[in-house]
């Protein structure tokens, strides 16, 4: 559990996870690990909280899968909350939040693989046109952790030569106890 006063969210945290975030921007990047900081200190519960569904008999059985994990959409929304609030005190403060946002100014966003529309989990951005297109987000959950769908979109929306052109992508997996964060270059593409 990452636990940090508000007086302690900086950017020098030592999990290698923050350290594998190669955005040189060293301000977005502190917006960033302080929206972290707080998803993982104030709405664990929504992290690690998996009830489980009782039968009809009134029993549980883990072993047939019948755990049920909020939404990832949930975490996503409260990730974008803290971070929208981060910007507004950095020199990001004109840009927007949008989780799950399928506009393109006025037509629906949409990409070479996904011809019938596309909705990132979240991004930052100014709407309206395709200048300011800052990051994007593809978020998982530790119980469904698999991310190269995921990335193969994010190098969609990152390339120079596309669209979108939006300076940076991540792909987060939303671990128990930290996120693992992987920054998406395309240049390194294989």
């Amino acid at each position: 559990m990452i636990k940090f006063s508000e007086d302690e969210w900086i950017i020098n945290h030592d999990s290698e996870n923050y350290k594998r975030m190669k955005i040189e921007d060293g301000k977005l990047l502190n917006v960033l690990i302080n929206s972290f900081v707080m998803l993982y200190n104030y709405d664990e519960h929504l992290i690690n909280n998996s009830p489980y569904i009782l039968d009809s008999n009134g029993n549980t059985n883990d072993q047939i899968g019948t755990k049920h994990h909020v939404g990832e959409r949930s975490i996503v929304f409260r990730f974008g909350y803290y971070l929208q609030k981060q910007l507004e005190k950095s020199e990001y403060k004109n840009y927007n939040v949008d989780c799950e946002y399928n506009r393109n100014g006025e037509n629906a966003k949409t990409l070479p693989s996904f011809p019938k529309g596309v909705y990132p989990d979240l991004i930052i951005h100014k709407r309206g046109n395709n200048k300011n297109n800052l990051l994007i987000v593809e978020f998982k959950t530790y119980w469904n952790s698999d991310t190269q769908h995921d990335i193969e979109k994010i190098n969609e929306f990152i390339n120079p030569d596309g669209e979108y052109k939006y300076k940076y992508g991540m792909s987060v997996l939303i671990d128990e106890d930290n996120p693992v964060i992987e920054v998406v270059d395309y240049s390194n593409r294989s």
